[in-house]
């Protein structure tokens, strides 16, 4: 008798190679998840179809979706309440990767405004030593203009002075300084 393509049935070997996993891991999934394989006449064990398929979600289970061996029996016995269905799963994933998406940008703008930050407090620096500068100078220039002031004050008095000595009517001389003098 032929086997069909869905009878076919596949040894350990086979079977592990289709699920890329071990010989030792396939009879030990095998055996705690109670997959119900074929076995020949001389006992050696063979896999269907069906089995590896149910072993594939077994290992989605346990490879992808990181659940314990536990949740898988819990699952395979049909208690899968005790678990977050995937549509809620990919809701609250989808939640998470907003949150995440939305600390990333909160992030970035955060080390933008540090940036922002230091390039102000930068040019406030530069701002500061500029008026410091300014400062000193202004006072610089109100010394000299308070010694000219000074100097122009002095060179002012003593014009007037003179204007006054050279307008100053001359005393008379009197009878006696004239006549004895």
């Amino acid at each position: 008798m032929t086997q069909t393509q869905e009878e076919k049935l596949y040894t350990p070997k086979q079977a592990a190679q289709h699920l890329e996993i071990t010989e030792d891991v396939l009879k030990k999934w095998a055996r705690d998840f109670n997959i119900q394989t074929e076995r020949t006449s001389g006992g050696h064990r063979r896999y269907s179809k069906t089995n590896i398929e149910e072993l594939m979600g077994i290992k989605e289970k346990i490879r992808e979706q990181n659940w314990s061996m536990k949740q898988v029996q819990q699952w395979r016995n049909g208690e899968e309440e005790v678990f977050v269905s995937h549509e809620e799963k990919s809701v609250l994933e989808n939640k998470m990767d907003k949150l995440l998406q939305q600390r990333e940008e909160d992030q970035e703008l955060l080390k933008q405004t540090l940036q922002a930050m230091i390039r102000l407090e930068q040019e406030v620096l530069k701002t500061n030593q500029k008026v410091t500068l300014l400062e000193q100078e202004i006072a610089e220039r109100d010394q000299l203009i308070a010694e000219r002031e000074k100097t122009r004050d002095k060179q002012f008095i003593e014009e007037v002075k003179s204007t006054l000595e050279e307008k100053k009517p001359q005393k008379r001389k009197g009878i006696f300084s004239r006549l004895f003098g």
